[in-house]
């Protein structure tokens, strides 16, 4: 399983907007990125920073099933222009450590 980590900015006056949103995210959305293969998904909201954690079986293969993808378009299309700087930014895991198997 990988674990992804992503980074946007809201544009202030679409806070309430993108909250209702994700109170309402589509079941054929959801599904569409169950079936292709991502396991856990949230976001995180601090003042207008966005954060979005992902696990999927491969994030690779994830991106390029949904890079023509027109259940997942739609929705994009509906979030994206409340983010003030476009789209996620990936960021680069430098530590992890899985306490469970640590012992």
């Amino acid at each position: 399983m990988e674990r992804r980590v992503s980074v946007a900015r809201l544009k202030p006056e679409c806070r309430e907007q993108y909250l209702e949103a994700h109170r309402n995210v589509p079941e054929r959305v959801l599904a569409r990125y169950s079936e292709l293969g991502m396991r856990n998904c949230s976001v995180f909201l601090l003042g207008v920073d966005l954060v979005l954690v992902t696990e999927a079986e491969n994030h690779a293969a994830l991106d390029a099933a949904l890079a023509n993808d027109p259940v997942d378009r739609e929705w994009q299309d509906f979030v994206r222009p409340m983010k003030a700087d476009g789209d996620w930014q990936h960021m680069t895991e430098i530590y992890h450590v899985n306490l469970r198997d640590s012992k």
